[in-house]
């Protein structure tokens, strides 16, 4: 293929790309894929002091091509000023979005998200069609106060 046709090529996949509805979900620029993917469960979410958010897989750790279900819990440290009633309007405001990093794209089943329970949220029917480095980004924004957090995962083959 000579370098006129790559162009083209290139040109074309930009512009199919750009044009996609799901295309403000991408990130804007691909990432290198880090020497240790930190597979953490338990991480401080930026924007807040104190709250603490929580990743768990009921059904066993995600593998390649099978159904799993993601649950993410807010709970508010000792040292946090936040009420119990506020953790739980950002929990029912929760948005995830699933992408690989390396690939600036994310999965192709949209999962079903639960109705909260208490602190807690559920997403069912996930599923990795690709091995590699996958990121969880969880969003929520109430009064002002947007707070974030992320989660890594490494997917082997098979």
């Amino acid at each position: 293929m000579n370098s006129r046709a790559r162009f083209r090529m290139a040109t074309a996949l930009t512009t199919s790309v750009a044009s996609c509805a799901w295309a403000d979900r991408l990130p804007k620029a691909l990432e290198t894929r880090p020497p240790r993917i930190d597979t953490t469960r338990e991480k401080n979410m930026e924007g807040t002091k104190g709250l603490i958010a929580a990743l768990s897989f009921p059904k066993g750790e995600p593998r390649l091509q099978k159904p799993f279900d993601v649950i993410v819990c807010l709970k508010a440290t000792q040292k946090s000023e936040m009420e119990p009633s506020f953790v739980s309007s950002l929990v029912e405001k929760i948005d995830m979005k699933v992408v690989m990093p390396e690939h600036a794209h994310g999965m192709l089943v949209a999962p079903e998200r639960q109705n909260p329970r208490g602190t807690c949220l559920v997403y069912k029917g996930l599923r990795f069609h690709m091995a590699g480095w996958w990121r969880f980004e969880f969003r929520s924004a109430v009064n002002n106060a947007e707070v974030k957090v992320t989660f890594d995962a490494d997917v082997p083959a098979p």
